[in-house]
């Protein structure tokens, strides 16, 4: 049985390898835009997964000072994806839903 700690840091590892075939394919065909505009979607889709699942992480790492260090290392990288607004929003409603605006009265 995984502690909270491993599952988390296993989701993002197994997110990390997702992206970076991705990457790959993008440089690798770098002038074929539509490719180009797939991928940036999935990526989007995958970041905003990414974001969800290193807020989860955080509450968890308090307690463990080797995972604060490992926090404060990636701040930088953190601070930089918050940065872009409303991507959980567009990951929502363009991409992941089918232009559906949220439901909020049950209709």
């Amino acid at each position: 049985m995984l502690t909270p700690i491993q599952e988390s840091v296993l989701v993002l590892s197994a997110m990390k390898n997702t992206f970076e075939p991705v990457l790959k394919v993008f440089k690798r065909y770098i002038t074929d835009d539509d490719l180009k505009f797939v991928l940036q979607m999935k990526m989007i889709v995958d970041l905003s997964s990414f974001s969800e699942e290193w807020a989860r992480l955080g509450p968890l790492c308090k307690s463990c000072p080797a995972m604060v260090m490992t926090l404060r290392i990636c701040e930088p990288a953190i601070t930089r994806l918050k940065k872009w607004d409303g991507i959980r929003d567009f990951r929502n409603k363009a991409l992941a839903h089918g232009f559906r605006d949220e439901m909020r009265d049950g209709n």
